[in-house]
């Protein structure tokens, strides 16, 4: 309780002392109001405003082209008037109808997609903004009998006026207004419906806890509504599925692949499901494989709905895609990163995460197999190249955080939090996530925020290790080094692409074949003092059989000559896929010929 004080005393301080400094400094207000939600702008109404609570209405029709119109009471504090407040409304002029301000109409004006509220119309402490609009179809998903919203990354704000950035959480109230017969899901579980007006329902929705713009949610129209309770966990989905026996083969496991996320998550976080409802849509057509709003999952429906006799890769992709998005509601939901360009970590979580849940349901599977082979080319393919970019990579304005989404982020991350958990240890890693998850609850937070809380853990230093794997772009290229003396000393030197002297600390699980002996021993490379001994010159070098190292390997000419003629005697599937991949490497690089590569391949599919 002590350090709790102590520490609750600090955040007041710094809290107070960054809002001084924002709000005296002078502001570049082109900067400032630009399309989009700026760095700058972002900063200063993270340090000004807070308390955000939205009360949004929505009036839906039938028909993709009829309009819905919208009313926001947007209630927050205040603690600096020295600049306007801009709240984000990206839409048409003549959608904006009325501004009221503290009581106070305001001429409705919309400039660069923001709504500007001059400081002598707003006062220090609790403000109350009243708009009536009609809301952009951008991000509504419109069809003929059924909508759904879409508001990742930056797209809140095309639908209806808000704070759009990630760190300015907040609590939303909903209420839609629909044609008799529609069924909608949002994030919080509904508290009453009237049917009093003639042909038509209002729903009303629970306030939501804390989430930033882009998780909130609903969908609505012609959907079927399932409910089903599983050991005291009540779960509930849409769908629009016209096949019953699609819905009958499917249903039962679907949810009870959900209800084992959940209890995993809850376990292995030791936080039990930290919002009010568990809902999931099913939508025939989505863009994505799921998205992760907080009590209403979002999938597309033949992710979910597979055909009678499914393969195990169906069955695993279906589990793999649930358990995913379930463990985005403890790790990027309940925690969200603060600004998008460490949109990264959420999805690194949950994807790791979703690999420890469905591993053990599927013992035939060579996870680690699986791992390297739809991972490691997708991420070498870019990190070779000169148009490569680090796995944080720098957002000065929201409006571009859709371009941070890639091959380094979903594939190259994942191997980066592989390695995380080499260094930090399995147990370790887990009491560190548990700390950040319990410090951060209903906050936001960054890559450092949890590797200094890892450090703290493990007491392992992980900024130089942090900084070249998230921070600089790129990858090491690796090149066996043999010297002789009294026996030959086998080591390995390290390249940067980029001509400077960077180094990547990782260490390598070595394997050297000699004429009568095989070696296996871990060095690191660019290390002097690290080293394997053979008493013979080697026939074959191997730089790593583990999986997790990442960078160019290249062949000495020796090992190429083995392993093109050899290959196939490399019985486990993990090190021949390892083998695949820097063959192919090496042929980009020039060090295997490309007849010698197809020669082999083509040699290996005959047995």
């Amino acid at each position: 309780m002590r350090n709790n004080y102590f520490r609750l005393l600090f955040t007041v301080a710094v809290t107070a002392a960054l809002t001084a400094f924002i709000s005296c400094r002078r502001i570049d207000m082109d900067r400032y109001s630009e399309q989009g939600v700026s760095k700058m702008l972002a900063t200063y109404r993270n340090a000004t405003v807070s308390d955000i609570h939205y009360i949004l209405s929505f009036s839906i029709e039938e028909g993709k082209d009829s309009p819905v119109d919208g009313r926001a009471i947007i209630e927050f504090g205040l603690n600096s008037r020295r600049y306007p407040v801009l709240i984000d409304f990206r839409v048409p002029d003549d959608h904006l109808q009325s501004v009221t301000v503290n009581g106070k109409s305001l001429s409705p004006k919309l400039a660069n997609g923001h709504i500007v509220v001059q400081h002598d119309d707003l006062n220090r402490g609790l403000n109350r903004v009243e708009v009536l609009f009609r809301a952009g179809d951008l991000s509504l998903n419109r069809n003929d009998d059924y909508l759904y919203t879409l508001f990742v990354p930056d797209r809140a704000s095309t639908a209806f006026p808000c704070f759009d950035q990630p760190d300015l959480k907040a609590r939303f109230s909903l209420t839609l207004e629909l044609p008799q017969g529609y069924k909608a899901m949002s994030n919080s579980p509904v508290t009453a419906s009237d049917t009093a007006d003639r042909g038509r329902i209002t729903l009303h929705f629970a306030e939501t806890p804390p989430i930033s713009t882009y998780l909130f949610a609903f969908a609505a129209g012609k959907f079927e509504l399932i409910e089903k309770e599983t050991n005291g966990v009540t779960m509930e989905m849409l769908h629009r599925e016209t096949r019953p026996e699609y819905i009958e083969n499917n249903i039962d496991e679907i949810f009870r692949l959900h209800y084992n996320a959940i209890k995993w998550l809850e376990e292995y976080t030791q936080i039990p499901y930290p919002f009010d409802k568990f809902g999931f849509v099913l939508i025939p057509p989505f863009q994505y494989s799921g998205m992760e709003h907080p009590g209403s999952i979002y999938y597309r429906a033949s992710s979910l709905l597979l055909d009678p006799s499914p393969t195990i890769n169906e069955q695993l992709n279906r589990a793999s895609l649930i358990a995913h998005e379930t463990s985005h509601i403890w790790f990027g939901d309940l925690v969200t990163m603060l600004w998008f360009d460490d949109v990264w970590l959420k999805e690194v979580f949950a994807g790791y995460m979703s690999d420890k849940i469905v591993t053990p349901s599927f013992p035939d599977v060579n996870h680690n197999l699986r791992f390297l082979l739809s991972r490691y080319p997708a991420a070498y393919e870019v990190d070779r190249t000169h148009g490569t970019n680090p796995v944080i990579q720098k957002l000065d304005n929201m409006k571009d955080a859709g371009s941070l989404y890639g091959a380094i982020i979903y594939n190259k991350a994942p191997i980066v939090m592989r390695q995380l958990e080499k260094l930090a240890g399995e147990d370790n890693l887990r009491k560190g996530l548990q700390s950040y998850l319990k410090e951060y609850s209903w906050d936001n937070a960054s890559w450092d925020d949890l590797i200094a809380i890892i450090e703290k853990v493990t007491r392992k230093p992980l900024e130089e290790w942090s900084r070249m794997w998230v921070r600089e772009a790129g990858m090491p290229v690796i090149t066996p080094v043999i010297t002789s003396e009294d026996d030959y000393r086998i080591s390995f030197r390290e390249d940067d692409p980029a001509g400077t002297l960077r180094h990547w600390p990782q260490t390598l699980s070595t394997l050297i074949i000699t004429p009568d002996d095989t070696l296996t021993g871990e060095i690191t490379p660019a290390n002097r003092r690290s080293y394997l001994s053979a008493a013979e010159i080697p026939l074959c070098i191997i730089p790593d059989t583990s999986g997790t190292a990442y960078g160019t390997f290249l062949f000495d000419i020796a090992t190429s000559g083995y392993i093109r003629n050899h290959i196939a005697d490399f019985h486990a599937p993990l090190l021949r896929g390892i083998l695949w991949i820097n063959m192919y490497e090496n042929m980009i690089n020039g060090t295997v010929i490309p007849d010698d590569f197809c020669a082999v391949a083509f040699k290996s599919l005959e047995t």
